[in-house]
This record gives structure tokens, C-alpha cells and sequence, in this order.
């Protein structure tokens, strides 16, 4: 959740659509599009389509196209976010990895526990890194300031936004 004291419902949505709306547009950058949009429920469904780099050098690329689902529900002070139906394709393949397959704590990290298979190891930290760049544009998109909760500001304290973003897997 990112907590926005002070907005409402209505003022979220449209702040969250218009994000949407840039962030997963479709001419000639094919990063998604917005499949469903309710300003009385405040719910902003999009689907993404990103490519995960790993590895970029003069003659190698290493890479694989992610797609996800993300829903964004506003509500009166805020409004939180859900990433799920991850999946990937990579190199030739053209059969999708799903990410409960692949990234999840139990196929991720070997017998012990205490680190992470090379080769899920990738997918799983660029995966992450992609759901926080966008919990921080939900963030920015709802105007939270970047000082919030320090001491300093005109009425002693500002709010500490609370954060928190699931990441799912479910199979389309």
C-alpha cells in the first residue's frame, strides 16, 4: 500500500489512470495497455509486457520478455498495488515460464536455503527490481513527499508513507 494522507478515492483514480496511461501505452512501445478501468470501484487493471535485461555487451545480449498483470486499487488516502500472472519467455523457446515455477522461494534457492539457483537467480532479482521502480512511480504518481516523516517540515512531523507490494504468480 502507498498511503497518500488527504487524497481521495476519486483524486487517486485519476492520478493512478493517468500513470497507467503513460506508463503502459502501446504505439510503437509495446510496454502494455490498460485493460480495465472502474473510478467507482478506484480499480486501474494493466497488463505489461517489459524485457528483462541481464546482460548487454558488444556481442552478446542476454535478455527475456516478462508479462505481467498490475492492479492498482484506489481508496480514500491511498491505494495499493498487485503484480501477478508473471510469466517469461527466453531465448528460443517459445514456451512460457511461469514464475511459480520459477522465482518463488521454493524453486529459487537451493537445498539449504541460503542462496539463490543460478539461472532463477536473474529472473527473480530483475523481476523484483521491476515491481519496486513500480511501487516508486505509484509513489511519485500519488505526490508522496520524499521527506516524509522526517522532522523539519512547517508542522514538526510528516506522515511516514507505509509500503508494502505483493508480488504473486498465478497462471493466466
Amino acid at each position: 500500500d502507498v498511503e497518500a494522507p488527504g487524497i481521495s478515492k476519486e483524486q487517486a483514480f485519476v492520478k493512478v489512470f493517468k500513470m497507467a496511461q503513460d506508463r503502459f501505452k502501446t504505439q510503437n512501445d509495446d510496454r502494455g495497455r490498460i485493460l480495465y478501468q472502474d473510478i467507482d470501484e478506484g480499480t486501474v487493471v494493466c497488463w505489461g509486457e517489459e524485457y528483462l535485461v541481464f546482460t548487454q555487451k558488444a556481442l552478446v545480449l542476454d535478455r527475456a520478455t516478462m508479462l505481467y498483470q498490475v492492479s492498482y486499487t484506489c481508496r480514500e488516502g491511498g491505494c495499493s498495488m498487485e503484480v501477478s500472472r508473471i510469466r517469461y519467455t527466453y531465448g528460443e523457446s517459445p514456451k512460457p515460464i511461469y514464475a511459480e515455477e520459477w522465482i518463488t522461494d521454493k524453486h529459487a534457492y537451493d537445498k539449504k536455503r541460503n542462496r539463490l539457483i543460478r539461472g532463477s537467480d536473474k529472473f527473480r532479482i530483475k523481476t523484483i527490481d521491476l515491481v519496486e521502480e513500480l511501487q516508486e512511480l505509484l509513489k511519485k504518481t500519488l505526490e508522496i513527499p520524499a521527506n516524509a516523516g522526517q522532522v523539519g517540515s512547517e508542522n514538526g512531523v510528516l506522515p511516514v508513507p507505509v509500503l508494502k507490494h505483493t508480488l504473486s504468480a498465478e497462471v493466466m
